[in-house]
C-alpha cells in the first residue's frame, strides 16, 4: 500500500491533498505560487511536502515507458468495471483528471488480472439498448454484458462466423457481469461475432432462429 501522508490536528486533510497535488505538478500556476509562499513560512507544510515527495519518488523517478495499447482497456476495465465503453476517447479524460495519479498508483500496486486480451470486439444494438464486449487472450474468451438485457422470456446468444462456414454457438450472453469460456478454435482477426435474440435457454436448432441484433468483426488490439 501507499504510505500516504494523512490528516492530523496539525495537518488538515485539505492541506495533505493540496501538497500531494503540488508534488505531482497538478496545481495551476497561481495555486502553486500560493502554496510555495506557505511552504516558506510553515514548517509543518514543508514536512508534509517531504513526506509526499518520498511517497511518490518510486513513481516519479522512473523512466517513462510507453505502455502497450491493450493496457489502456485493462486500466479502464479495472478502474470503471461495468461502465459502457466504445473505443478509447475517454482515456485522455481519465489521465487528465487530478485524481488520476492517485488512481494509477493504486492500480499499479494491485494484483493484475492475468487475463491479457489481444483480440476484441464490441457488439452494439442501440435500438435494443444493448452493448456486449468480448475479448480473447491465448486461452480464454471473456464475454461481458456492459449494457442492456434480453427481453422477458428470451435469451441473447453469441455466435462465431468464420468465412463461409455456418454460425457456431459460443453460448449465451451472461445476464449480468461477465463469463469466461475456453478460447474456441479459429479465433483470428476478421472472424465475425454476432448476437441473436433466441428463446429462453438458447436456440433449439443449433443455428440462429431469431433476429440478429448485432454483428461485428473481431479485431486485434
Amino acid at each position: 500500500m501507499i504510505d500516504a501522508p494523512g490528516r492530523s490536528p496539525e495537518r488538515p486533510e485539505d492541506d495533505a491533498a493540496l501538497v500531494g497535488e503540488y508534488v505531482l505538478g497538478l496545481l495551476d500556476r497561481d495555486e502553486a505560487a500560493a502554496l510555495e509562499r506557505r511552504l516558506a513560512r510553515e514548517p509543518g507544510l514543508r514536512t508534509l511536502h517531504s513526506e509526499w515527495a518520498d511517497t511518490f519518488a518510486t513513481f516519479l523517478g522512473t523512466e517513462e515507458v510507453t505502455p502497450p495499447a491493450r493496457l489502456k482497456r485493462r486500466v479502464e476495465t479495472r478502474l470503471f468495471p461495468g461502465a459502457p465503453r466504445r473505443g478509447w476517447a475517454g482515456w485522455g479524460a481519465i489521465i487528465g483528471m487530478p485524481v488520476a495519479a492517485f488512481a494509477a498508483a493504486f492500480f499499479l500496486l494491485q494484483p493484475l488480472d492475468p487475463f491479457d486480451p489481444t483480440l476484441h470486439v464490441d457488439l452494439a444494438a442501440p435500438d435494443a439498448g444493448l452493448l456486449v464486449a468480448a475479448g480473447a487472450d491465448e486461452d480464454t474468451l471473456r464475454i461481458i454484458l456492459q449494457e442492456g438485457a434480453a427481453a422477458p422470456g428470451r435469451s441473447l446468444q453469441l455466435w462465431l462466423i468464420a468465412g463461409d462456414a455456418g454460425p457456431v454457438s459460443l453460448g449465451l450472453v451472461p445476464e449480468d457481469g461477465q463469463i469466461d469460456i475456453p478460447r474456441p478454435e479459429g479465433l483470428t482477426p476478421g472472424v465475425v461475432f454476432a448476437i441473436s435474440d433466441e428463446p429462453e435457454g438458447g436456440s433449439p436448432t443449433g443455428q440462429p432462429t431469431g433476429e440478429i441484433l448485432a454483428a461485428e468483426p473481431l479485431f486485434e488490439i
